[in-house]
């Protein structure tokens, strides 16, 4: 994978802190019943169309808008990260 890619920052980078984001997100859905769902690069892009549904197929509606709060948040705090970052090694 390209190190320039938007997938390599937010699920490989170990220079933006990204590891650390996304197990600090993973933190508050431990108290769910519904396992964690390792967000990978499409997961990340349609956060908004996510929908969890409990075992007798019942949208969850407020786990669902966590899930979509702590991926969508997680990905622009990396992404302000990296930013930050580049930045400061310019200047």
């Amino acid at each position: 994978m390209n190190q320039w890619s938007m997938e390599h920052l937010l699920l490989e980078c170990e220079a933006s802190g990204q590891a650390r984001v996304w197990q600090l997100a993973e933190e508050p859905w431990s108290q769910k019943e519904t396992g964690w769902i390792s967000p990978d690069f499409g997961t990340i892009l349609g956060c908004a169309l996510i929908i969890i549904k409990d075992s007798e197929g019942k949208h969850k509606t407020r786990d669902s808008r966590l899930y979509r709060m702590l991926v969508s948040e997680s990905t622009h705090l990396i992404w302000k990260m990296r930013c930050d970052r580049v930045t400061t090694s310019l200047g």
